[in-house]
């Protein structure tokens, strides 16, 4: 996913503060880094920043109605 699809998905969603969800609510989606070679949502995790790849197979599904995106986490990536 280039970074242009990935501020489309949020740009889509009528509430900036969109929640990325797996199995448990994650956080909310604050920004989206253009500083790797693969796109980030900044998503605010229990006090601290994550970054989840916005890359089309970790994206289960986008909820524009109820402005939520569901995410497949990478193992571990929780831990770091």
């Amino acid at each position: 996913m280039n970074v242009q699809a990935a501020w489309a998905v949020l740009d889509l969603v009528p509430d900036p503060e969109v929640p990325a969800l797996s199995l448990r609510d994650l956080g909310i989606v604050r920004d989206v880094s253009t500083a790797a070679a693969q796109p980030l949502y900044i998503v605010e995790h229990e006090g601290r920043e994550i970054m989840l790849p916005a890359y089309e197979p970790f994206l289960k599904r986008v909820d524009l109605a109820a402005g939520v995106i569901t995410v497949e986490v990478p193992p571990g990536l929780l831990e770091i």
